[in-house]
């Protein structure tokens, strides 16, 4: 069965949890997740309504609560649309990276510098080391500089110079050996 509302990431990091562990408190949910009780709570209500929890009075005023059949079904969805937007996430930046590794590898660096936080980041790290490229932290001036912000991937080339040489140590007139 296929669930067309709006669900999401946090919706099935609720789900995982109470599978886990029914007695979980909405403030225990809250913490782990690091979204305010409040938002919890209006998640943890849906999620009843529609069938995918179920509730078992707990000590004093407290709710367990207990991921039903088709709550194990929304899960299964929810973490496969996750799947396949993180692959296409990585393809998308695995594409864009080999682009610019191609046009590095033209220019004959055999060096670069890769700038940038998170996911994204590393995987452009990991291609370029993958290619036989070195990343430096920082080259100065005469290494390519790889930026990387989001899946958004961009490049800035050193200047040329009339008499610089190609990094690898070949001169224009030895590349044809």
């Amino acid at each position: 069965m296929t669930y067309e509302t709006a669900y999401d990431s946090k919706d099935l990091d609720i789900l995982k949890l109470l599978a886990e562990n029914p007695q979980l408190s909405q403030a225990e949910i809250g913490k782990q997740l690091g979204v305010a009780v409040g938002t919890v709570n209006w998640r943890l209500k849906r999620l009843v309504s529609d069938g995918f929890l179920r509730t078992v009075p707990g000590e004093g005023r407290k709710l367990n609560y207990f991921v039903t059949e088709s709550g194990t079904a929304l899960s299964r969805q929810l973490y496969t649309e996750f799947l396949e937007r993180s692959f296409s996430a990585y393809r998308t930046i695995k594409k864009q990276m080999q682009d610019l590794l191609d046009r590095c590898e033209a220019d004959h660096f055999t060096t670069i510098q890769v700038y940038g936080d998170g996911d994204a980041a590393e995987i452009c790290r990991l291609i370029a080391v993958s290619r036989g490229l070195k990343i430096v932290s920082s080259g100065g001036e005469q290494d390519p500089i790889i930026s990387v912000n989001g899946l958004q991937i961009s490049i800035n080339f050193p200047e040329k110079k009339a008499s610089a040489q190609p990094l690898d140590g070949r001169n224009k007139e030895n590349q044809d050996d």
